[in-house]
């Protein structure tokens, strides 16, 4: 028997082929990492809205990502498989035309696991209708006039699952239930309170999501299991790692790896990647982020790398290193191949999203001097 979520995909998939007949389109479309928490906030916040749609407006969960690197995206890939959910029926960014949408006036957007719009999709803001993240607010994005839910706790899916259990609780059902469980334990760590991110709130949710599962899930188990997929590189190149969640902050690209970066600088292929990597993204400098776990013990490392950008490269440095809220502790360390400066970061409580910030504001500092 086909789940409610795979009938809702279904119908998405089958309706992006005649989208100009309905009056609205509601796209939910979450950030351009597509990591697990942003793939399924906007599948199962998808489930939500299509719940309270009128009958004239349709509903499409967008993965905000081409196609082509759906496969590098190995957490998600293993969860929907492991879950019997179509793939096929998963809509990815370069399967819908959103600019021509918008140009007719038929778009609404929905944004979950972000609020910031890249560069490229600023045309769309006026079709922004709704905004659900967990990232605290970044000034230049107020979203004025806009049904915005932002809130910071250890996962987006804590927040889809508050709204799910309010609204409609019947559509949490066991599959849906672990899709937001999983999710919510791979963001935070299984919970852990050495990690220090999840929040009394991510603790209540992960308390209702687990009831509302079979009981032969185990949730240390689950997270393992999610962890162990989402460190899975051993058919991922060099260049596919990059791109596996890569962000964007004031065009320098921030590239997080499931490994520490020391350990993908060992490979022959590695110097190239970055390269290739700069290259396609316009840019003579990006970051490296490093986050691994080995026996629920969590170890961050981080490198700079440049090629003929090196003044900017030493601006992230010093941003980086000099910054108090948080403190990151970066510790300097040997690294033998060209273009890069490797640290440690030895406060394991900060995070990318809060390296983000930093680096953003180095990045517009610099475009305004230019």
């Amino acid at each position: 028997m086909e789940t409610e979520l795979n009938i809702f995909l279904l119908q998405a998939r089958k309706s992006i082929k005649n989208l100009l007949t309905f009056k609205s389109v509601l796209v939910i479309l979450g950030n351009e990492t597509c990591d697990l928490d942003s793939a399924i906030s906007s599948l199962t916040y998808g489930l939500l809205l299509n719940h309270l749609k009128t009958p004239e407006s349709v509903v499409i969960p967008v993965f905000n990502i081409p196609r082509e690197h759906l496969p590098v995206k190995t957490e998600v890939i293993y969860f929907l498989n492991k879950l019997n959910i179509g793939l096929d029926n998963v809509i990815c960014r370069d399967e819908i035309d959103l600019e021509s949408l918008n140009r007719k006036g038929n778009l609404r957007l929905s944004l979950v696991d972000h609020h910031v719009l890249q560069p490229s999709d600023t045309g769309l803001v006026s079709s922004v209708v709704n905004v659900l993240d967990h990232r605290p607010q970044d000034p230049a994005w107020p979203w004025d006039n806009t049904d915005i839910t932002l809130r910071i706790v250890g996962s987006c899916c804590t927040l889809v699952a508050e709204k799910l259990l309010t609204v409609a609780p019947d559509l949490v059902t066991p599959i849906v239930a672990v899709l937001l469980l999983g999710t919510i334990l791979l963001d935070t760590a299984c919970l852990s309170p050495a990690v220090g991110r999840a929040t009394p709130q991510d603790h209540q949710m992960a308390e209702a999501l687990q009831a509302r599962c079979d009981s032969s899930v185990e949730r240390y188990q689950l997270f393992r299991e999610l962890q162990a997929a989402k460190s899975d590189i051993s058919s991922l190149t060099s260049s596919h790692l990059l791109i596996k969640d890569l962000k964007v902050a004031a065009g320098i690209p921030i590239a997080g790896l499931p490994i520490k970066v020391k350990e993908i600088l060992k490979r022959e292929d590695a110097q190239r990647a970055v390269q290739e990597f700069c290259k396609a993204h316009n840019t003579k400098l990006c970051v490296v982020y490093g986050s691994q776990i080995v026996q629920g013990t969590v170890t961050r490392d981080l490198a700079v790398y440049n090629q003929a950008d090196e003044k900017t490269a030493l601006e992230i440095v010093a941003a980086l290193t000099s910054n108090k809220e948080p403190d990151l502790d970066l510790q300097p360390q040997p690294c033998s191949v060209e273009g890069f400066m490797l640290f440690d970061q030895c406060n394991i409580k900060a995070t990318r999203k809060q390296i983000l910030p930093i680096i953003r504001q180095v990045g517009e500092k610099i475009s305004v001097e230019n």
